[in-house]
């Protein structure tokens, strides 16, 4: 048999179970709670397997003992209670939402609060953590080392193969949605997470510069931009970036408007080069130009890839950073669909033709 058979045959058989667990958690009461006593059954053999297993394995291959001192008796302790009790929790909130753990007898609502608010799978994770702690107790390097990580592996394929599906049939884009903000275990940053921190965003920035793809430019420094309530500002500075590949999506634009709260606008000027590097590595940046007017308001024009990386950002560090040096009361921001920063700059810097249909700022804050 070759491997694309094998392939084929595993997905065949995840998608019978995928029917059959859909199929009991829909089904009749009486018959969902049959397959709940049995699932427990199971459950409980399992986690007894992984005990057993790991100290057979340590006495038949001679495996050495982990560690007895105090300090890894204290961690076990730890690590058992609070699987415990973080497990407990979760079969609270099944409880109250009328369902269990087992997946042939859920609740009729995905559970969204508590601990599953950080991760998709905190009873799993308690588990997990009561094991580990269970197997430093009992000082046996087979269970840890081995057992417990085959154990979550079967989980994880279990989860991938049969229960993700089932629930995302179950509940939709709704299950979809939550899938893709909570991570399966630990409430670790995700790698979108991971790219918009600061210090990753400015190593971002510094390889697109070296190579070309990001620098300042000198396009539309100094132009006189007209905005939509008669002021003028001036440009003094224009981000680029390059984007490769082509987004297939159209562009978004993010309008944020502010005044300083203290310091002269040379100052200000100055110190708005620190950001730069963490907006020019920004996951969807495209390109954004500075400008100010005479009565001290200054206006930031970004270019970004969708809604969803403008909205990011107007949460993210840096523009929060903005914000607290702004005056109180001043911030604003709105975004503008389906338009590029050259369009935008082109038609503010010289008068609107008549007829011409100015498009309308989606407000986000003020």
């Amino acid at each position: 048999m070759n491997r694309g058979d094998a392939g084929e045959r595993s997905a065949r058989g995840a998608s019978r179970a995928v029917r059959l667990v859909h199929s009991l958690a829909v089904g009749p009461a009486a018959r969902r709670w049959r397959w709940t006593a049995a699932g427990l059954g199971v459950f409980g053999a399992s986690l007894a397997l992984v005990v057993l297993g790991g100290l057979a394995t340590d006495r038949l291959l001679s495996v050495p003992a982990l560690p007895g001192n105090p300090a890894w008796s204290v961690a076990g302790f730890a690590l058992v209670l609070g699987g415990l009790g973080l497990s407990a929790w979760c079969a609270g909130l099944f409880a109250r939402a009328r369902g269990t753990p087992v997946p042939a007898n859920p609740p009729s609502a995905l559970i969204q609060r508590g601990p599953y608010a950080w991760v998709r799978n905190p009873m799993l994770t308690g588990v997990l953590a009561a094991l580990v702690g269970t197997g430093l107790l009992l000082r046996s390097a087979s269970m840890v080392l081995l057992w417990i990580p085959a154990y979550l592996l079967l989980h994880v394929l279990e989860l991938k193969w049969v229960e993700e599906p089932e629930l995302e049939q179950r509940f939709g884009v709704g299950y979809r949605a939550y899938r893709d903000a909570v991570p399966m275990f630990l409430p670790l940053p995700g790698p979108e997470a991971l790219r918009r921190l600061p210090p990753v965003c400015a190593l971002v920035a510094a390889a697109l510069a070296l190579v070309g793809r990001l620098r300042l430019r000198r396009r539309w420094v100094g132009e006189a931009i007209i905005t939509e309530d008669g002021r003028t500002f001036r440009v003094f500075r224009h981000l680029s970036r390059a984007p490769r590949p082509p987004a297939p999506e159209p562009p978004v634009l993010l309008i944020v408007r502010f005044r300083f709260a203290r310091r002269p606008e040379r100052w200000n000027r100055r110190l708005s080069l620190i950001p730069v590097p963490a907006i020019g590595g920004y996951p969807g940046f495209r390109a954004k130009v500075w400008m100010s007017d005479a009565e001290g308001w200054w206006q930031g024009v970004y270019e970004w890839r969708s809604v969803h990386a403008a909205r990011s950002y107007r949460a993210s560090l840096v523009f929060r950073t903005m914000e607290r040096r702004a005056a109180p009361g001043t911030v604003s921001t709105g975004i503008i669909e389906s338009r590029r920063l050259a369009e935008w700059m082109e038609e503010r810097a010289s008068p609107a033709e008549p007829g011409h249909q100015t498009e309308t700022l989606l407000r986000e804050s003020s």
